[in-house]
C-alpha cells in the first residue's frame, strides 16, 4: 500500500468509498475489497514505546532489520494506541520494528491504530500473543509476560493456553523458568542449557542442600577398673568384645608384674 493511502484520514476514505459506490466502480478490481480506516503512516517522533515483555534487543538483529526496511520497505505495521495524556501514539506491539525504523532514519512508519476503548487487558493479551509467536524473545521474558497476563486476568495455565492458542505443556514449561535461580535463568536465555535440564539440575541442588548433615555420634567408651594386689588398672575402650576375657588377661598380667623380681624391688 502506498504512503498516500495510509496518510488519508477516515473521512476522506469514507467519502471516496461512497463516491465509488455511487459511480458503480465497486465492480471489477474493487469487488471483494475493503479499505480499513484504522491504518495510517505516523511520524516516528509521534510514537513512543511502552514497557512490554521484551527487555533486551539484539543490536545486530536491529541493524539487519533496519537495512531490510530501507531496501524492501515495511512488511508489517506497528500496533499503536493514542494516549491523550502523552499526546503520543504508544506502541502496543512492534517495538522492535520501531527501533529498527529509528536506526534506518525513516520519517514515517505504517501503523495499525487500536480502537479508543481498548482495555489494558486486551493490550496485554495482544502483546503476549505477538511475543509468543516470536522466536527471538528470551525465554525468561516470555515467562514473565505469561505470568503477568495470568495474574491480571486471573487465568490458569490452561486458560492462557486456550487464549493465545499455545499448548498447555509449553505454557507450564516456560512458567517453570520463573521458579529457577537467576544464574540458571541466564543460562537458559543464553542457550547454554535447556529448560528441562535446568529444572532437573535445580532439583538435584535443592535435594542436596535439603538433606541435614549427619551428626557424628559421640564415641561411647566402656571403662573397667581392676584392682588386685594393691594395683588398680583402668581400661577404657569403645567396644569390649569379651569383657571377662580382658579382665582375666589383666589380672594375669598384674600377677606376673607382682611376681617379677624388679616389680618386687620397686615395691
Amino acid at each position: 500500500m502506498s504512503k498516500a493511502f495510509f496518510s488519508r484520514n477516515a473521512e476522506e476514505l469514507a467519502e471516496d468509498a461512497g463516491a465509488r459506490e455511487q459511480a458503480g466502480e465497486l465492480n471489477g478490481q474493487y469487488t471483494g475489497r475493503k479499505r480499513v480506516n484504522n491504518f495510517a503512516d505516523i511520524a516516528l517522533d509521534r510514537i513512543e514505546a511502552d514497557p512490554q515483555a521484551r527487555e533486551t534487543f539484539d543490536e545486530k538483529d536491529l541493524e539487519d532489520l533496519a537495512a531490510s526496511l530501507k531496501k524492501h520497505g515495511q512488511k508489517q505495521p506497528i500496533n499503536v494506541r493514542w494516549v491523550d495524556e502523552r499526546q503520543k501514539y504508544v506502541i502496543i506491539a512492534g517495538e522492535r520494528r520501531f527501533r529498527a525504523a529509528q536506526i534506518a532514519e525513516l520519517a514515517y512508519v505504517q501503523c495499525n491504530i487500536a480502537p479508543e476503548d481498548i482495555t489494558a487487558e486486551e493490550i496485554l493479551v495482544t502483546q503476549v500473543i505477538e511475543n509468543a509467536l516470536r522466536k527471538d524473545l528470551l525465554p525468561s521474558e516470555k515467562a514473565k509476560a505469561y505470568r503477568q497476563v495470568m495474574d491480571q486476568q486471573k487465568l490458569t495455565a490452561t486458560q492462557l493456553a486456550e487464549e493465545i492458542h499455545v499448548n498447555k505443556s509449553t505454557i507450564s514449561r516456560i512458567l517453570a523458568i520463573l521458579d529457577l535461580p537467576e544464574p540458571l535463568q541466564a543460562q537458559i536465555d543464553a542457550g547454554e542449557i535447556s529448560v528441562k535440564a535446568a529444572i532437573a539440575q535445580n532439583k538435584e541442588s535443592a535435594s542436596a542442600t535439603s538433606k541435614p548433615a549427619k551428626k557424628k555420634k559421640p564415641k561411647r567408651t566402656k571403662e573397667v577398673k581392676i584392682s588386685t594386689g594393691g594395683y588398680t588398672v583402668t581400661v577404657k575402650a569403645r567396644k569390649l568384645l569379651s569383657e571377662e576375657l580382658v579382665v582375666e588377661a589383666l589380672r594375669q598380667a598384674i600377677e606376673q608384674v607382682q611376681t617379677h623380681p624388679r616389680a618386687k624391688l620397686a615395691a
